[in-house]
């Protein structure tokens, strides 16, 4: 796998800044994409699908793994919403089992290989994701991008939003209303990998309003900054990803943040989606 890694690496150094551009024939498009897709395969191996488990989250940051049947039992309080959160799928969201709800939000991070991937065949990726979201027994779906989603950036909210097609919600650094829900939703995160879509600035959030229901944002509440965006516009509940180890649950002065990334840190797609009713 290190030797094929490291083959495709050297191949990057030399074709990668011709992946974008447009004259580039669709049979190189597909090859340099199944490389890509390859790579993947053989790094992560063999994957199971999801049983259609899930981490239930109450508002007090306790949670609990429930499945299928056991959240069926739980039932959705007048007045509230249920959300699926998912995050850092790296294009293994087929493996997952999404429970019904109201709202599914991929907080970023769709792609693994998003920089490698010659813009053309991410277009039929990009697509097949919509399909796949459209698919979900949730009847709202809201995407932002991560820095592993180059594509994603560079294709832009408008075109994103084609591609996704009728029942996706792609938001970039915005506020959107679903059901009655105010949300904004922000791609931006930190970094220093080469993996860096939507990062780069020193202040990302400065603009988040307060009184959001629901903030989504790719980076999690890792830090005093992110802690400190909590505290100053007290959202009902924060989703974030970017961090595999994360996966889980906390609250940041009573303030819930789940932190929803589905691949662990081997990138096998084990970590459950993370249910909350808000």
């Amino acid at each position: 796998k290190l030797q094929f890694l490291y083959f495709i690496v050297i191949q990057d150094n030399m074709i990668v800044r011709r992946s974008d551009s447009d004259t580039m024939s669709d049979s190189t498009s597909r090859l340099r994409s199944a490389m890509v897709d390859s790579v993947l395969t053989a790094w992560v191996g063999t994957t199971r699908k999801q049983d259609g488990s899930v981490l239930y989250v109450s508002q007090d940051g306790s949670s609990k793994v429930v499945s299928k049947a056991g959240l069926r039992r739980i039932k959705v309080r007048k007045g509230k919403k249920r959300v699926v959160c998912i995050s850092d799928t790296h294009g293994y969201h087929s493996s997952l089992d999404i429970p019904a709800g109201d709202l599914l939000v991929l907080a970023g991070d769709a792609m693994l290989f998003g920089r490698y991937q010659p813009l053309p065949a991410c277009e039929s990726k990009i697509k097949e994701l919509g399909k796949w979201l459209q698919h979900q027994p949730c009847t709202d779906k809201l995407l932002i991008g991560g820095n592993h989603d180059m594509p994603f950036e560079k294709f832009g909210r408008k075109k994103m939003s084609s591609l996704l097609g009728s029942g996706v919600t792609y938001a970039d650094h915005e506020r959107v209303t679903i059901q009655g829900l105010k949300v904004f939703a922000s791609p931006r995160s930190f970094g220093k990998s080469k993996n860096a879509a939507f990062q780069g600035r020193k202040d990302p959030f400065h603009t988040v309003p307060s009184g959001m229901d629901i903030l989504v944002t790719h980076q999690p509440a890792n830090n005093d900054y992110m802690r400190t965006l909590l505290k100053r516009t007290s959202p009902k509940l924060h989703i974030g990803g970017h961090y595999h180890w994360m996966h889980g649950a906390t609250t940041v002065s009573s303030i819930l943040s789940v932190t929803a990334s589905v691949l662990n840190e081997k990138l096998k797609p084990v970590q459950l989606p993370i249910v909350v009713d808000i």
